[in-house]
């Protein structure tokens, strides 16, 4: 499948799509794997409530799993599933370790009955894989766990993870190996810290990338905050009040003081991390931002979910001026735009692709996965727009 957005056969199209899937429920989080080897994988995380008369409402999930090559400099992309955890919780939020466990890639989830999981999975063929839960702790009672972290200074021997709720808590939590051999990988998930930062949701809640004890976070209640942990208790260093809730930030590759923060006023911020009143710069994207992905081989690049207004990708220049690459509007009228991830590329070692079932690291330099609810789709595209400065 391939569609070229273009008004003339003469104009280098924006955006060429590879492929669309209907994921059945609706799909709000979407992950390509960072770790070398297992890049050619997508996790796409799917969230419905079921309502029936005369019985408890669900908010029923599912997980799939993708594997995704690029198969040559043209453009070619191919895509198919090669796995799914069904009937489950509704999934809110996603991230993949930054290494393996067990030897295999794994998955931090927040799912939507309270619980934070790790799933590993072992890919046996090209076509196929395999899951296992290693890992889960409840976070909130009679409630959402709704975003994750992982602290930049986690190993695969012991990681620290960080999660939100929607009683507005933030919650750390350490995952110590258990056990590891040849057929059975197992860690102790375990909460050390927890501390209600905000009145309402706490959508969202990440590390700093220079200092893993401190803590920013972002809330229904139009709160940014930061807070440093000291002996598993956080102590209060800033805190920034907006008129709308906050429920993206992350912190630019290469450039470690800077974070980009969006959430429902439609603006993408950028700031420096000693000052939170004052933003570098900032733009209007014209839709809430629920998620903000930078480009992790180009920091000049930055990612929006945009909610009601599609995705957009926005470029950064040297004196910190964002503008609009590219307005990528292809979901369903009224569906929301909630999930993105950048591809990166497959390193590479003496030449060697060391990709384990991808067939080349050649291939679009941008290529992005987009998912969207109400609309349940999951389209995978590539710019040749990121290319240029």
């Amino acid at each position: 499948m391939s569609d070229k957005n273009s008004s003339s056969a003469c104009v280098e199209p924006e955006w060429i799509l590879h492929h669309k899937f209907d994921t059945g429920l609706n799909a709000d989080s979407v992950e390509f794997c960072t770790v070398d080897g297992y890049r050619h994988l997508l996790a796409c995380g799917l969230y419905q409530l079921k309502e029936g008369e005369g019985e408890p409402s669900r908010r029923h999930g599912s997980l799939l799993l993708y594997h995704v090559s690029e198969e040559s400099a043209c453009a070619s992309v191919a895509c198919s599933e090669i796995h799914r955890i069904e009937d489950i919780d509704g999934i809110l939020d996603m991230k993949w370790f930054p290494h393996l466990i067990g030897q295999r890639p794994a998955l931090v989830v927040a799912r939507a009955d309270g619980l934070c999981c790790i799933y590993s999975f072992a890919l046996e063929q090209q076509d196929s894989a395999e899951s296992k839960l290693i890992a889960s702790c409840a976070v909130a009672d009679q409630g959402l766990s709704l975003s994750v972290d992982i602290s930049p200074s986690s190993t695969s021997e012991h990681a620290v993870v960080l999660t939100t709720t929607s009683h507005g808590d933030v919650v750390c939590l350490h995952a110590k190996k258990q056990e590891d051999d040849a057929d059975t990988v197992s860690y102790a998930l375990e909460e050390v810290a927890r501390w209600n930062a905000h009145g309402f949701e706490a959508w969202y809640a990440i590390f700093d990338v220079q200092d893993p004890a401190k803590v920013y976070s972002g809330g229904d209640d139009g709160k940014f905050k930061a807070v440093k942990m000291l002996e598993d208790v956080a102590q209060p260093v800033q805190t920034v009040r907006y008129d709308v809730g906050l429920c993206a930030m992350q912190f630019r590759p290469e450039h470690p003081s800077q974070l980009a923060l969006g959430g429902y006023e439609q603006i993408v911020w950028l700031f420096d991390s000693s000052n939170l009143r004052t933003p570098l710069s900032q733009i209007d994207v014209g839709g809430g931002v629920w998620r903000i992905k930078w480009k992790q081989s180009d920091p000049s690049l930055l990612a929006t979910a945009t909610m009601y207004n599609g995705f957009h990708l926005l470029r950064l220049s040297d004196d910190l001026e964002f503008s609009v690459l590219l307005h990528f509007n292809n979901h369903t009228e009224g569906s929301l735009g909630y999930g993105v991830s950048w591809k990166l590329p497959e390193a590479e070692v003496a030449g060697e692709n060391v990709c384990k079932g991808s067939q080349s690291s050649a291939g679009p330099v941008c290529l992005l996965a987009t998912c969207s609810f109400y609309d349940h789709c999951l389209q995978i595209w590539s710019t040749p727009l990121g290319e240029r400065k």
